[in-house]
């Protein structure tokens, strides 16, 4: 019976364990630092958002999902996708949210694709500023967010392994 328990666990861990705990600790401290200065509970979908980049930037180190262009690119559309849209949400009270919503979420998803910045994570910036309204010290917190991931990402990355 015990035998059965640990073949549910991926092989890489026992080789690897340090690794494993080290990008988790990576991972946990630049979510920690970001809700310092965010208001997690009114934010939420954009935290969700910095928490999967998170990890993918610390799960995946070696993939092209976590590189400067995919996460700077896909964050950079979802922000002034999210701008445009919470503005429209603001000028236009009559069409439901709804609407504006999945507009900018298709709208996001469409330019990431278009110009090769895929980043799923930053399709939830999108979706949080159109719910939560654009708020400046959010995209500036989250940008800084961003920059302390990327940033160790690249000093770290030769001690770092593709955990997925």
């Amino acid at each position: 019976m015990k035998s059965e328990f640990w073949k549910i666990i991926d092989s890489k861990y026992f080789k690897e364990k340090k690794k494993y705990f080290f990008q988790t600790i990576l991972s946990t401290f630049c979510i920690f630092i970001v809700l310092l200065f965010m208001d997690f509970i009114d934010e939420a979908a954009v935290v969700s958002s910095f928490g999967a980049t998170a990890f993918i930037v610390f799960a995946l180190p070696h993939s092209q999902a976590s590189s400067f262009k995919k996460v700077i690119g896909g964050y950079s559309v979802g922000i002034l996708v999210g701008f445009i849209f919470a503005s429209l949400c603001s000028l236009i009270p009559d069409v439901d949210m709804v609407v504006f919503l999945a507009l900018g979420i298709g709208i996001s998803f469409f330019i990431m694709v278009l110009f090769d910045v895929e980043h799923p994570p930053a399709v939830g910036m999108t979706l949080g500023l159109i719910l939560d309204g654009f708020n400046h010290k959010t995209v500036v917190i989250v940008f800084s967010g961003i920059a302390l991931l990327l940033f160790l990402k690249t000093v770290l990355k030769k001690y770092m392994i593709n955990l997925v």
